[in-house]
């Protein structure tokens, strides 16, 4: 069974970097002040991608524009612009023992958080792999 997930995930990795899919991911997070309150939104957020051993080189990133807070609470879909690459490809090139982490930036407060490691991969992408798997009889 173990051999079977290996190798749809090396097939559902191959075949979504050939189709070139939207480079997408949801993302959810809180926004805190200094003393712990929340964040008051709407507000501007930037998100970008790195490795957590090289977090000064940014892999992708997004801009999202007027993004709601419930008590500091957001939720977000991510269009990332991994220019030249794509994100299946930044997360199949992940560094052994690495992991590709997510930096927020609160653009409407000037505040920058730090890089938290990313150690999923949605569900969604995953489902949508093995629907066009399954298309190609494969």
């Amino acid at each position: 069974m173990r051999k079977i997930s290996l190798i749809i995930g090396v097939l559902w990795l191959a075949n979504f970097s050939l189709a070139h899919a939207a480079d997408s991911l949801s993302y959810s997070g809180r926004l805190v002040n200094s003393n712990g309150s929340p964040v008051v939104g709407p507000v501007n957020l930037k998100a970008e991608l790195a490795y957590t051993n090289a977090s000064t080189v940014i892999l992708c990133s997004d801009e999202i524009a007027s993004v709601p807070l419930a008590n500091g609470v957001f939720h977000i879909k991510l269009e990332l612009d991994c220019t030249p690459s794509n994100l299946v490809t930044v997360l199949a090139n992940t560094p052994a023992n690495e992991a590709v982490a997510i930096r927020i930036t609160d653009q409407s407060n000037a505040k920058v958080y730090s890089f938290q490691a990313l150690h999923s991969i949605p569900f969604s992408l995953m489902s949508q792999m093995s629907k066009q798997i399954v298309q190609m009889s494969a």
